[in-house]
């Protein structure tokens, strides 16, 4: 006999093969990075939606109520109030697409492979927010006759706020990748679901 039947033999007895993949250790693994992406979408969404209601409230308020007010002011609060509303629609769209995933390793790779891609997309569309409200704020600074240390001061501060939100949206793509590779090496080794 070949030292291969010999192998297939022995391992026959207890039906595993020498390099078969622990399916259940597996599919717990998948299980815990979808709840983590779950829950950080959940968080993410509920966080800027109070940020962004929290803040258009507070810029339309202050800007009714000052002598005066900037019309700028009034288009980011605006612009904030929208942005509320899209991410609470997203939020409902997300959760109503949940049950479109089986609940098997494939579909919760499939889940979390979804929820990734939104949290990505989410952080990406938070992260070209940012020079849209610079523009708003830079435009009633200019209109108000603020100093010139205090545009500077914002400037070095959107910026800062920019790259870090490019390095978080970073962190939500690598995580993306990380699922897909898996995926594809599931794909590969066909592993049944």
């Amino acid at each position: 006999m070949e030292f291969e039947d010999l192998k297939k033999m022995w391992h026959s007895q207890d039906k595993a093969y020498i390099y078969s993949i622990d399916e259940e250790a597996l599919h717990n693994r998948i299980k815990a990075k979808q709840r983590q992406a779950s829950h950080i979408a959940h968080v993410s969404e509920w966080l800027s939606i109070g940020v962004f209601l929290a803040a258009g409230g507070g810029v339309l308020a202050m800007n009714i109520f000052r002598s005066g007010g900037s019309i700028y002011m009034t288009l980011l609060a605006v612009c904030f109030l929208v942005a509320a509303v899209y991410l609470f629609i997203g939020r409902t769209r997300r959760i109503k697409g949940q049950s479109q995933f089986e609940r098997s390793m494939r579909g919760n790779l499939e889940y979390a492979i979804s929820l990734a891609t939104y949290q990505a997309r989410l952080s990406g569309m938070l992260r070209w927010n940012l020079p849209v409200v610079g523009i708003f704020v830079l435009l009633s600074f200019w209109e108000s006759g603020q100093s010139l240390w205090a545009i500077i001061g914002f400037v070095v501060f959107l910026t800062l706020a920019h790259f870090a939100a490019g390095w978080e949206h970073g962190i939500y793509k690598s995580r993306k990748r990380e699922l897909e590779i898996l995926k594809a090496k599931l794909d590969e080794e066909e592993v049944p679901a």
